[in-house]
């Protein structure tokens, strides 16, 4: 009977109750805002259908932040955790190297989501992962900051391992984020339901100046 209170709590939730409370925290940012909040509003569907063992419709989806530095695109995304009072997690994309390399693997961000449930597996199945700079690992050549020559250690390789983990699956991921190399310390956790926030400016983006704007794109 707990567990099915605990997750009868979401049943309130509606798309504007969560536009409501982002916008009592966030000025502006309106279209973003109502994205965040039909996204938010079906990750917390899903994840009481699928609790109680039932079928549904709604399809995992995750979602693309795009805006210059100082928009408030992290702002917007702790704010939402914090309303719906799930795990939160803020990540660097630019510190992930394709594995093997000295960096971090793409799995840390989902340990540090397990962190800041102080390891409790079932909160962070249901958490925020948010992925900063998102933008920046496209193909380049590391050469001068890693010491890898002209390999990618940082861009195609992450994307394909980033690409996986979007997608949901069961994963091993480490206890402990500050010392990831160490092999006997994962769990696995079921990602499926994990909500993932991805944030860029994305400035060499080819856009008519109409058609420039701050906002959020759901994907």
């Amino acid at each position: 009977m707990k567990e099915k209170r605990e997750i009868y709590r979401f049943l309130h939730v509606t798309p504007r109750r969560i536009f409501e409370q982002l916008d009592h925290y966030v000025v502006g940012q309106r279209h973003a805002k109502e994205v965040l909040a039909i996204a938010a509003y079906n990750h917390l569907k899903r994840i009481e259908y699928l609790k109680f063992g039932g079928d549904t419709t709604i399809r995992k989806s995750n979602i693309l932040m795009m805006g210059p530095s100082g928009s408030g695109k992290t702002y917007l995304a702790r704010t939402l955790a914090k309303i719906l009072d799930v795990p939160f997690a803020y990540n660097d994309a630019t510190a992930f190297t394709e594995a093997g390399y000295y960096g971090e693997d793409v799995e840390v961000a989902i340990g540090r989501l397990l962190y800041a449930t102080n390891q409790n597996v079932d909160a962070a199945e249901n958490g925020i992962v948010f992925i900063d700079e998102i933008d920046k690992i496209a193909r380049r050549s590391g050469g001068a900051r890693t010491g890898a020559g002209s390999r990618d250690i940082g861009g195609e390789g992450v994307q394909q391992a980033l690409l996986k983990i979007l997608e949901g699956n069961k994963i091993f991921v480490p206890l402990n984020v500050t010392a990831h190399w160490n092999k006997y310390d994962y769990v696995e956790i079921d990602i499926s339901n994990v909500l993932f926030i991805c944030a860029g400016s994305f400035p060499d983006l080819d856009e008519s100046p109409e058609a420039k704007s701050i906002g959020i794109t759901d994907h």
